[in-house]
């Protein structure tokens, strides 16, 4: 019997409603939690193609992601990623590489471009329908290949290829035109890719013009040119040859020539169409969109994204801002929904998607007992809810667990902006807040003694003067010290510097000139509260940082071109002005240049004097004391160049104006007053750890001075009468067991009493010449793995990229960590961290015995 005959039986029977009535209850209580159904934040979103399967990496399918993100208390920003996979052409493609043969292009240049053709020339003839040709240029354009799939004859070719002088790109496009008269295109996918590393300096500009004119001619061209070498920027001369330009290194050649001529086929058609919210949102105006592909268009609150020319391997990505324009709302989906129309071949998609990111302005801050073990947390603050971009207070509640003691709250939640210690700001998810609690119990030395009422500085300084504990008075210079305290230190064999301080492993460095004790980080304590931290253990994690990796930069970001733009600023803890190298070809600089020693400033112009010319540039001595240029035979100029380097092929200078001179702006760089305005990476590691980690403990530290000793005591090349190519050296490569800091620039403190006042907080990293007292008969006890100190070591030669900032840096056995330069390793290295921090006078242990089983434990009461 069917349910609803069985129904109307037992309504009918018990007479209680009507049947009707029944069923629109039952409707009623199966939609009532639907009406009901509270709606998620959910920041991300996910679309994909029907038809190919994109988890699968299926040719020809496609993802987008859609994200949403509140950026100010009434703005959000949207963004759509789109993802395709390779689809190989089934018609067969031609590439012609058009090859850059001038002189400049030698080398190991050479070799990494002749790697990377040669690996294309591999993964197109993979496939038997596809042809390669090849055509060189230098001052005249030659036809290596017809089109062939001849692999073994292509590569030979392009292995054979020879340098000469000139780089003309009119002969190469005309060369071109040669190769293209008897070529059938026959529906094939067809590409030319033109590599060079130089610009035109011959029939220039009639590029231009043969360019336009085969683009007519040839419908079907399409010219790709990759820029290899020469600038981070798109050059014009290379722009107005070309439909599509890649700028490229030794590092990257490879991957952005196999991703040119991966050959997949183009979609015929590719729009998204975003229908927003309007309920809730509005966009101002199209301005506020920005794509990187593609063209978009706005009506009424739908934007609708074209990409007629994405291929089925590139990304893409559309931006774009809202305006909130409904405020008394806890929740707001933000689109309606998405349609995509793609085809592809036989492959046609239409999608109507109702998915899309849900942003909140309402979360909450969660407080975590954290109980220890055995141990009842009681008055824990409730949870409460906040909008974003709330300033929200750290509950002053501080919960009670008996036997141990509260050390504060520990924001758990990544990526959290503090104000300051007790404020933070609301970010787009919940705040969840963990106790801290350290055990209030008395830790015994080995023998069972409990150690009363000694300060460190003074178990120091009784360990110096017993003679077999390795510790040392120190005698050098005074002259800068603020205090009038003996200075002590440990060194080589010493195993009798352990503390453990706060929640961490230290080491003992030295102590200061007021009686305070330096202490390096060594890591977190065992179980057992032992210090045997070594390798990495003994470093900042990568956590502890908020970085990607444990081993990082001292400073300035990596990136292919970084070795170029290092500027002898960026051995400052902080910096301020920069000035980055010029890089000039040799082959772009003329015989008949004038090249003086020095110069006369009228308030407009430079005027160089005592000048040379006819300068071979290939003898790089016969500049050594004419330094100065305007890369002109008048020797007059707005703006001039003081040369300091000349490598392979090209030079390195920096531009001056306004009537500066070298030592001018080695003054804005190392020593004006205004030289510490921002914080180097390592800086702004280090801080973060700090204010994560110790901020509890700054009573129990000293403002104590942290050298960044910036004098140069070797100009080198930097000096108008010195050697080209000579290096430059930091105070610390010579000075390096003298513990004065001469410049008050130099001295980083918190405040200026005693120093330059421009740290946040009392850390900062030990010296080289620390590095260098503790360092005796190839021992020391402060080494285990390589770290940064904060000296300065030089301006020098890198082995390929020209000149680059070096710091000094400890190694593993705690001696000085070289790479040949002496002046340790430069700034775009990568090395581990390990920050310092100083102990006020008076400060005491209550146990232990320095070992690293038995640490002084600083007493915190």
């Amino acid at each position: 019997m069917k349910v609803f005959e069985c129904l109307k039986i037992f309504f009918k029977r018990y007479k209680l409603v009507s049947f009707g009535v029944f069923i629109l209850l039952v409707i009623g209580l199966i939609t009532v939690p639907r009406i009901f159904a509270e709606l998620q934040p959910v920041k991300s979103v996910e679309i994909l193609s029907e038809k190919s399967n994109y988890n699968e990496k299926e040719a020809g399918s496609w993802k987008i992601d859609k994200s949403a993100s509140f950026k100010t208390i009434d703005t959000c920003l949207v963004t759509i990623d789109l993802e395709t996979i390779s689809k190989s052409s089934d018609r067969g493609q031609d590439i012609v590489f058009i090859i850059d043969t001038s002189e400049s292009m030698t080398g190991e240049k050479l070799n990494m471009m002749k790697l990377g053709v040669i690996n294309a020339i591999n993964e197109v003839l993979a496939n038997d329908k596809n042809r390669v040709g090849l055509t060189f240029f230098n001052n005249i354009s030659s036809i290596e290949s017809n089109l062939s799939n001849d692999k073994e004859l292509l590569i030979n070719k392009v292995n054979s290829l020879t340098v000469s002088e000139g780089t003309n790109y009119y002969q190469a496009l005309v060369g071109l035109d040669n190769f293209l008269e008897t070529y059938q295109n026959d529906d094939r996918d067809f590409k030319v890719v033109f590599i060079t590393d130089g610009l035109p300096n011959m029939n220039h500009p009639n590029e231009v013009g043969e360019y336009n004119y085969l683009k007519d001619k040839y419908p079907y061209l399409r010219v790709e040119a990759v820029q290899y070498e020469i600038s981070e920027d798109v050059l014009e001369e290379i722009e107005n040859i070309s439909d599509k330009q890649y700028v490229s290194n030794r590092d990257n050649f490879n991957d952005i020539i196999k991703s040119i001529v991966k050959g997949s086929n183009k979609f015929e058609e590719f729009r998204v169409r975003d229908f927003i919210n309007s309920e809730v949102f509005n966009i101002e105006d199209i301005t506020d969109i920005k794509v990187d592909r593609g063209s978009v268009s706005l009506d009424n609150n739908t934007i609708s994204w074209n990409l007629d020319d994405v291929m089925s391997f590139n990304k893409a990505r559309m931006t774009y801002k809202l305006k909130l324009n409904k405020t008394n709302e806890r929740i707001y989906p933000v689109g309606e929904k998405i349609k995509v129309n793609s085809k592809l071949g036989e492959i046609v998609e239409e999608i109507d998607s109702p998915k899309t990111p849900v942003l909140s302005n309402s979360y909450k801050v969660i407080y975590d007992g954290n109980e220890p073990e055995g141990c009842n947390v009681d008055k824990v603050p409730k949870e409460n809810s906040y909008s974003v971009f709330d300033t929200v207070g750290i509950s002053e509640v501080e919960p009670v667990c008996s036997g141990y003691q509260f050390k504060g709250w520990d924001i758990t939640t990544s990526g959290v902006s503090k104000i300051n210690d007790d404020y933070f700001t609301m970010p787009e998810e919940d705040v969840i807040l963990k106790a801290k609690w350290s055990k209030l119990d008395i830790k015994k030395s080995m023998d069972g003694k409990v150690s009363q009422g000694l300060t460190l500085y003074s178990q120091v300084a009784m360990d110096a003067l017993s003679g077999d504990r390795y510790a040392k008075k120190y005698t050098g210079s005074t002259e800068t010290f603020n205090g009038n305290k003996d200075v002590y230190y440990y060194y080589g064999e010493a195993a009798n510097n352990n503390v453990i301080f706060g929640d961490y492993c230290w080491k003992i460095v030295r102590t200061t000139d007021t009686g305070g004790v330096k202490l390096l980080y060594n890591g977190v304590p065992s179980s057992d509260s032992k210090c045997n931290n070594s390798g990495d253990a003994s470093a900042l994690t990568k956590e502890q940082m908020g970085t990607s990796s444990a081993d990082v930069l001292y400073n300035r970001e990596y990136d292919s071109q970084s070795y170029y733009h290092s500027s002898i600023a960026d051995v400052g803890y902080m910096f301020n002005k920069r000035y980055e190298p010029q890089v000039i070809r040799k082959m772009n600089i003329t015989n008949d240049v004038k090249y003086g020693n020095s110069f006369i400033w009228d308030g407009t112009n430079y005027t160089l004097v005592d000048t040379i010319d006819n300068v071979n540039l290939d003898t790089s001595d016969t500049l050594n004391n004419n330094h100065y240029t305007c890369f002109n035979n008048s020797g007059v100029c707005e703006k001039i160049n003081y040369i300091f380097l000349i490598k392979f092929e090209e030079l390195y200078s920096f531009t001056l104006s306004y009537g500066k001179n070298i030592q001018d702006i080695l003054n804005e760089m190392l020593y004006n007053e205004d030289v510490n305005q921002y914080s180097s990476n390592i800086k702004n590691y280090v801080d973060y750890w700090y204010s994560k980690n110790m901020i509890e403990y700054t009573d129990y530290l000293e403002d104590t001075v942290w050298c960044n000793d910036r004098n140069i005591s070797d100009f080198g090349t930097l000096d108008p009468s010195g050697i080209l190519n000579s290096y430059v050296y930091f105070n610390s490569k010579n000075d390096k067991n003298n513990l004065i800091c001469k410049n008050q620039n130099d001295r980083f403190t918190v405040n200026k009493e005693n120093g330059n006042g421009a740290l946040s907080y009392p850390v900062g990293l030990i010296t080289r010449q620390e590095q260098s007292l503790a360092y005796v008969s190839s021992q020391s006890p402060l080494g285990s793995i390589s770290y940064f100190t904060m000296s300065p070591g030089g301006f020098l030669d890198h082995t390929y990229y020209g000149l680059d900032a070096y710091v000094y840096n400890v190694s593993t056995d705690g001696g000085f960590y070289d790479n040949g330069s002496g002046a340790g390793i430069y700034i775009n290295a990568n090395s581990y961290v390990r920050p310092a921090v100083s102990l006020r006078t008076g400060i005491e242990y209550m146990s232990g015995d320095g070992s690293s089983d038995t640490p002084y434990v600083i007493d915190m009461d």
